[in-house]
């Protein structure tokens, strides 16, 4: 999922895509109307797209922005060498379902816990978490690094306590969900819904 962001008032018509996971910005390279924001590796982490609104057919002047195929594929055709990247960005889900398969003290904070989650890939990643309701085999939301929130928080990699923490567990409220009662890390009841599925397919996230 690739989710841009747009600022007319302040910045004019400039379109921002960030999949950076981490504050690691250095270069920018300018190929005709985009900037090309790259990382210390010189690996893609963003790109600035100037006076692109009516070529993508962008009508929102503030907030953030999904970006779907189509628009993908305009996008691509200016930088194909990109292609690649731009197309796994689009397809790797920001909002996965997780199951918890263990927990662990931290071993610095009382209050946190290291759990190592199935997110439907080879390994199991493993995160620190505050939430109250921590169990075996709960499915719950994990947000990757890169993820953007409804409120325009960003989600990168991080230490917590000395602890690497890369991405996190969602409650109701980061997502704009209903039920704001509950509380601690969203709790998905269907056991069925396998690990690694795009949340946004099970409740819609609200960007504004």
């Amino acid at each position: 999922m690739i989710v841009a962001s747009i600022n007319q008032p302040a910045f004019g018509d400039n379109i921002w895509l960030d999949f950076s996971k981490q504050n690691d910005y250095q270069t920018a390279e300018k190929k005709d109307d985009l900037f090309l924001i790259k990382n210390s590796q010189n690996k893609l982490i963003g790109i600035n797209l100037l006076n692109w609104s009516s070529r993508l057919g962008i009508n929102k002047t503030h907030g953030f922005i999904p970006i779907n195929l189509e628009q993908i594929s305009k996008i691509s055709q200016k930088i194909p060498e990109y292609q690649d990247v731009l197309n796994y960005e689009l397809t790797n889900p920001y909002f996965t379902v997780a199951k918890i398969k263990s927990i662990n003290p931290h071993p610095r904070l009382s209050r946190l816990k290291i759990i190592e989650i199935d997110i439907g890939q080879k390994d199991l990643v493993s995160i620190v978490s505050g939430s109250i309701n921590l169990k075996l085999n709960l499915h719950t939301v994990y947000a990757r690094p890169g993820a953007i929130l409804p409120n325009g928080k960003k989600i990168l990699k991080s230490k917590i306590g000395g602890v690497k923490s890369p991405g996190t567990l969602c409650n109701r409220t980061d997502l704009n969900l209903n039920s704001p009662e509950i509380k601690g890390a969203i709790e998905i009841t269907d056991s069925s819904v396998n690990p690694g599925t795009d949340f946004a397919k099970i409740a819609k996230i609200n960007y504004k």
